[in-house]
């Protein structure tokens, strides 16, 4: 084999990489990160679920590429399907025309062809390496949120966001652990409960900075229903409710909550007192809500480390400091 035909190999196969990566850009922030770092956390110090043995036998160097790989390969095949249709591309067209898509670097029919080829992979992926379950459900709910319409309303897109957010951690924490199940307690389903509802209520801030795209498209998310001052206001007032009730709600102290009650009353801040934001500054705050939702996720790890708080016995946190 020629060194030109080497060549054009190696460049075909990072051109392929980086049209992957693209699906998946926008999304680190918002999903890659929280998750990655969250199920570090949490399999290292084994709160909020009881992990047991599950923690002491998974070696602490393999848990984070396992829940990057979890993570970024199922968020890959949700992208691929929700920029994949003539609909998907119209919108990306006006709100992110870099995506691969819109952008002239694959056809829709390319894009179909990648999905069905990447999910048998992905799920085969799962069953070695853990959190097979949770990918189950999370290509259910994307098959729900993309082919059934479930992201034209407000109502049904929280509650699936929800539910996708959640398998996202879950799965990532199986595979950090490289285990298929994670034993719930009260603390875990408490936080579950808090995580769920604090995305179902407030997940709307991602649709203040897509509006043209989405009115375009005939999807009625709570800015276009309501109206932005009203969402803003929605969104401030629920994320200082969560900030201050969930240390109660998690046992944990007010001192390693800082980072929740800090990021919350920016998020707050930038809702309640910035009503005439532009799209550029909407979606900052998108970002600064998902820095807000990962202080979330790793509230009860964080709190593990808390000198004014006793740690229960359950907990595989002993693992994780001997590590």
């Amino acid at each position: 084999m020629s060194s030109f035909i080497k060549v054009k190999i190696v460049s075909k196969i990072l051109n392929f990489i980086y049209t992957m990566i693209l699906f998946t850009a926008d999304d680190f922030i918002s999903i890659l990160f929280p998750n990655v770092l969250g199920a570090t956390l949490i399999s290292t110090t084994g709160r909020p679920f009881r992990l047991g043995e599950n923690a002491c036998h998974s070696k602490m160097s393999l848990r984070i590429p396992r829940a990057f790989l979890w993570v970024w390969s199922n968020l890959l095949l949700f992208n691929i399907s929700n920029q994949r249709t003539s609909d998907d591309v119209q919108e990306d067209r006006i709100n992110k025309p870099w995506r691969p898509i819109a952008s002239g670097r694959l056809s829709m029919q390319q894009a179909t062809m990648i999905y069905h080829a990447l999910l048998p992979i992905v799920l085969t992926m799962t069953l070695l390496v853990g959190g097979f379950m949770p990918c189950l459900i999370l290509q259910s709910l994307t098959y729900c949120y993309n082919d059934l319409n479930g992201s034209n309303h407000w109502t049904l897109r929280g509650l699936i966001n929800a539910g996708g957010y959640l398998s996202f951690i879950s799965g990532a924490v199986e595979a950090s652990l490289g285990t298929q199940h994670l034993e719930l307690n009260r603390e875990s389903l408490r936080w579950l409960s808090c995580v769920a509802f604090a995305i179902t209520t407030t997940i709307h801030s991602m649709d203040l900075y897509d509006q043209d795209g989405d009115r375009k498209r005939g999807r009625l998310t709570l800015p276009l229903a309501f109206g932005a001052k009203y969402t803003r206001i929605w969104i401030g007032t629920v994320v200082i409710v969560v900030s201050v009730g969930a240390p109660h709600i998690l046992d944990s102290s007010y001192l390693m909550a800082i980072p929740t009650l800090v990021m919350g009353a920016v998020v707050a801040e930038e809702s309640l007192m910035k009503m005439n934001q532009s799209k550029i500054e909407s979606k900052r705050t998108f970002r600064l809500w998902c820095i807000w939702i990962t202080s979330l996720y790793i509230l009860p790890s964080w709190s593990y480390f808390s000198p004014f708080q006793v740690t229960s016995p359950m907990v595989a946190g002993d693992c994780g400091r001997s590590r």
